[in-house]
């Protein structure tokens, strides 16, 4: 059993990794393979663009990064090497909230599941959209 949570700082960075001569000047959004850390710019651009609210944002920060783990019913946090290499794993977070609604659907609950729904939606809208162009690419 792993437990998810980050508690480090928040700063705005664009919502996907910037736009490369190599992606031909333009940068889009894949929500099925991001690492915790590019997920973190994710939630914090759908807030601060009203898609989702602040516990929605919190609820996609904290998803995919665990806090520790639990041996023999003691939990054990991550060392920092151990953070280090979840944050820059990616995820596919479409396939993790889709599991997660339907958990919360059958197991009836209604304010989780609404919650996930709309996290699902905001992030269907922003997948493959134009993050960015670099017109000197």
């Amino acid at each position: 059993m792993q437990i998810s949570a980050n508690v480090s700082s928040p700063t705005y960075q664009p919502l996907a990794p910037p736009p490369t001569a190599s992606t031909g000047g333009v940068g889009a959004v894949d929500f099925t393979s991001m690492t915790p850390n590019q997920m973190k710019t994710a939630a914090q651009a759908l807030v601060a663009s009203g898609k989702i609210d602040s516990n929605e944002g919190i609820r996609m920060e904290l998803a995919g990064m665990p806090l520790g783990t639990l041996v023999n019913g003691q939990f054990s946090p991550l060392t920092a090497a151990q953070q280090a290499s979840y944050a820059d794993t990616p995820v596919n977070y479409v396939q993790l909230f889709q599991g997660n609604l339907a958990r919360e659907r059958q197991d009836g609950y209604a304010a989780a599941a609404a919650a996930d729904q709309t996290i699902l939606n905001a992030m269907q809208g922003a997948e493959g959209g134009v993050s960015g162009v670099d017109i000197k690419a």
